[in-house]
Formats: C-alpha cells, sequence, structure tokens
C-alpha cells in the first residue's frame, strides 16, 4: 500500500465519521473505510492505464490527459457546487454525502490521470 492509498482510506473514514456525527459515528468510519479502499483501488486503475497509455503513445497521452484532467476537475466543481445547494434547500444527508462523494472520486481520479501522465520531460 502507497502513501497515497493511505490518505484516500483515512480522508475516507473522517469524511464518513463526520457525515454521521454524532449519533452514528462508527457505521459512518466503517462506510467511509469501504469507500475508501473502492476509491484508492479506482485511482490505482486509473494510474496503471494511464501509465500504460503513456508508454504506447506518448503525445497522444499527453493531450488526453490534459483533457481527463480538466473534465474531471469541472465535475468535482460542478458537484460541489450541487452537494452544497442540495444542503441549502434540506436534501437528505445521503444525497448530499452521494453528491460530495462522486465529487471527491472524479477530482480523484482526475489527479490520477494527471499523476500517472506527467514526467519530468513531458509535464501536462
Amino acid at each position: 500500500m502507497k502513501l497515497r492509498d493511505v490518505m484516500i482510506i483515512l480522508a475516507s473514514c473522517l469524511w464518513g465519521a463526520y457525515q454521521a456525527a454524532p449519533a452514528h459515528i462508527i457505521p459512518g468510519i466503517i462506510g467511509g473505510l469501504i469507500a475508501g479502499v473502492f476509491f484508492a483501488g479506482i485511482v490505482r486503475a486509473v494510474i496503471a492505464l494511464a501509465r500504460v497509455f503513456r508508454e504506447k503513445a506518448p503525445r497522444a497521452a499527453s493531450i488526453t490527459g490534459t483533457i481527463v484532467f480538466w473534465l474531471c476537475i469541472a465535475i468535482a466543481v460542478f458537484s460541489a457546487g450541487v452537494s452544497v445547494y442540495a444542503m441549502a434547500t434540506g436534501a437528505s444527508a445521503l444525497l448530499v454525502g452521494s453528491l460530495a462523494g462522486l465529487g471527491v472520486l472524479y477530482a480523484l481520479i482526475g489527479w490520477g490521470v494527471r499523476y500517472a501522465l506527467s514526467s519530468e520531460r513531458e509535464p501536462i
């Protein structure tokens, strides 16, 4: 396990505890742990695929990686805005947590692609 994976899992556990506080902290931590392992696996898979892509077609990987990174960041920001709107309108905690989690997932995917496709010779 890499430090990146541990940070993703820890952040998910803390987010789950925060969302479930004060009555259901333990289930929130368990849910966050499950989500964190899932997110870490997705980020790891995306990074592995991006590295293979970089080896096969470096120029195309650089262009595609830039597009995917900014698209994922835009979706993450949009999801954060929708989460705030849902909280303001009194939506259920499950909906707000799901929207926020979706935003975090897209941000992690975008970060993972950028990390995997960047190199010292050809930064994206």
